[in-house]
């Protein structure tokens, strides 16, 4: 055999063994235990190729963080071919919610609760409970399509309305437990009130 031959050879074994290397870097695997959050860099075992769990660093884009749960499908990449620093980018693509082209949409694939941006422009969010903390400020039309419940509120102070209507409610209202609806008028320069002279939303004016 020449020495061409051989180098030849050699070359092949190369670029095979090259070849298997680039191949490793990214594979399929799946999450086999819960996040562990206590370290200052939270990961989870991952299992890939037969391999038993292996400690992998969870991966997000800047400013988003999830704990994707045991048995969720993910794309295992090996840093630099280093088997040992392994992350891994989780994901729910049979439990997604079907939404139109260009739509983008932030959801819990176990709850169903989401946060739709649509293609027109106009968001929709679905939670059993949506909590806001801190200051919430609404500059344009707020309309109530199911019961609206005040709870803590004496009096709103301060509120300028510029000669409009500030709010229609076509739903129940209800202040610690009484029905409010009906007992005062809801526009510019009114109060809905409990009957007893004290304001529960204070619009501006007197009581009605």
């Amino acid at each position: 055999m020449s020495s061409l031959e051989q180098s030849v050879i050699v070359l092949k074994s190369q670029v095979a063994a090259l070849t298997n290397q680039v191949r490793s870097l990214s594979k399929w695997g799946y999450i086999s235990e819960n996040m562990v959050e206590e370290a200052d860099w939270p990961y989870q075992n991952v299992e890939y190729l037969g391999r038993g769990g292996s400690p992998s660093l969870p991966w997000f884009p800047y400013g988003f963080h999830s704990s994707p749960p045991a048995g969720e499908a993910c794309i295992v990449i090996s840093m630099q071919g280093d088997e040992g620093a392994r992350v891994h980018f989780a994901g729910s693509p049979a439990k997604r919610p079907a939404i139109g082209s260009g739509e983008v949409i932030l959801y819990h694939p176990d709850t169903g609760s989401y946060f739709w941006l649509k293609a027109d422009g106009s968001i929709e969010i679905e939670a059993p409970t949506t909590t806001v903390k801190g200051d919430f400020v609404v500059e344009g039309a707020v309309t109530f399509e199911s019961t609206l419940e005040v709870q803590a509120l004496s009096t709103l102070a301060g509120v300028t309305t510029s000669g409009a209507t500030v709010a229609t409610f076509g739903a129940t209202i209800t202040s610690n437990g009484v029905d409010i609806s009906d007992t005062h008028s809801h526009g510019v320069g009114s109060y809905v009130g409990n009957g007893t002279g004290n304001p529960i939303l204070g619009i501006s004016g007197d009581p009605v």
